[in-house]
């Protein structure tokens, strides 16, 4: 399973795989999962205190330091808009091995299930940050910069977030930066996190309690549940589920506002909002803005998921 490391003052990319285990600095900068990271820092010689970089399973690696194109979910139509996928859209046998989803879902628990994904969930989630800190960097963020709303992350903050509605833009685009990263820190802990439902709530997908990473040692509010229901699911549904729970989980404010679906004004759940007419607060608020926000970043476009159509 993928692990974390949080770049310190004096590391480098060679230190920082030696220590790991990796023969070359290539076989952590060039892994599937660090996709957002090299385009964060395009320069491998060049990385900063603070950075998270995912240590990846070294087992998957190919000979010459490069690890093999990654598809985290393929599916038709991938990476359109302006900001770049994470992944070369191809065909299933491309992903890797550790991203796969089960081969045969009538003998997988819903927790495989949603180890099989923790990989393409790592990568939304990292595409997710890099978009927002490239807002912050560029000046791009909605309603703080009299610059059209065309990079695809700026759209993405309008869309999911309403920024250009909040009373202070970048405030609440670094509140929201700050939040993917709880989410990140919770999915790279999934083998600890995530586990199995098969009695309450198990006609649900999935289920947390919010603020569950508050309670790291209870057996229930701490964990993340999957449900049977989950199992069946489309990759990129299931992706997306990964991390609508993961929102809830990290914080108690995270709730259910309004869906996505029906694209492109959505439904109201648990208010009387709809996906569009949601403030920026409300949307702050809302598990389903997190994940969409964060499956926009990593395809390139704003992507509604049917559950019982992919």
């Amino acid at each position: 399973m993928p692990s974390q490391h949080i770049v310190k003052s004096g590391d480098t990319l060679s230190g920082i795989a030696k220590k790991h285990g990796f023969s070359s600095w290539k076989d952590i900068y060039h892994a599937p999962e660090n996709a957002a990271f090299r385009k964060k820092r395009p320069n491998p010689d060049k990385i900063f205190p603070g950075d998270v970089v995912v240590i990846p399973d070294g087992k998957t690696a190919t000979p010459g330091g490069r690890f093999p194109p990654v598809v985290p979910c393929p599916f038709p139509g991938a990476g359109q808009g302006n900001a770049a996928p994470l992944g070369t859209p191809g065909p299933v046998s491309s992903i890797a091995p550790s991203n796969s989803p089960p081969s045969n879902f009538a003998f997988v628990s819903p927790r495989q299930a949603a180890l099989a994904r923790q990989a393409s969930a790592l990568q939304f989630v990292q595409a997710a940050i890099a978009g927002i800190e490239r807002a912050l960097d560029q000046g791009t963020v909605p309603g703080a910069s009299k610059i059209p709303a065309v990079t695809e992350e700026s759209k993405a903050l309008t869309v999911h977030f309403k920024t250009e509605r909040h009373i202070n833009p970048l405030q609440q685009a670094q509140e929201l930066r700050g939040t993917f990263v709880k989410i990140l820190q919770v999915i790279l802990r999934a083998d600890e996190v995530f586990v199995d439902e098969i009695e309450e709530l198990a006609s649900s997908f999935a289920w947390a309690i919010p603020g569950g990473v508050a309670f790291p040692t209870h057996p229930r509010n701490g964990r993340i549940h999957f449900c049977p229901p989950f199992v069946p699911r489309g990759p990129l549904f299931q992706t997306v589920v990964i991390i609508h729970e993961a929102a809830h989980f990290v914080s108690r404010s995270i709730l259910h506002v309004a869906s996505e679906l029906p694209a492109p004004k959505g439904t109201p759940v648990g208010s009387t909002k709809t996906y569009a007419a949601m403030t920026a607060t409300e949307a702050m608020g809302n598990a389903y803005s997190y994940a969409q926000f964060a499956l926009h970043m990593a395809v390139g476009f704003d992507k509604r998921i049917d559950p019982g159509a992919e």
